[in-house]
């Protein structure tokens, strides 16, 4: 199953994000969360943060470390977007139906 571009606006967390994240996963890809416009808000008396993200796998052919992406920010940013655009309704909704049935651990 292939991980799709996630890009997410105006998230609403208690813990402020890293701008640049990377996960090293099992199967040897690393996934990339970057997190921008972070702001904190006051909720019920509750300090929260405010930020757009995008998260993608990182393409298989690059070992850029954090420092690499957060000087190339905006390229990366603009990178991560392009991607997600490019993925279809269709393969969007089967990468779902898939991840779905892999959480209540079916078969298809």
């Amino acid at each position: 199953m292939e991980v799709i571009v996630v890009i997410t606006l105006n998230v609403n967390s208690n813990v402020s994000p890293d701008k640049v994240h990377i996960d090293n996963l099992p199967d040897g890809r690393k996934v990339v969360l970057l997190s921008d416009n972070i702001h904190e808000v006051v909720v019920d008396e509750t300090i929260m943060y405010e930020y757009d993200c995008v998260e993608f796998d990182m393409p298989s052919d690059r070992e850029d470390t954090i420092d690499d992406i957060t000087r190339d920010f905006n390229e990366w940013w603009e990178f991560g977007q392009q991607e997600f655009e490019e993925i279809t309704l269709e393969q969007r909704i089967t990468d779902l139906e898939e991840l779905v049935i892999s959480i209540l651990g079916g078969d298809e």
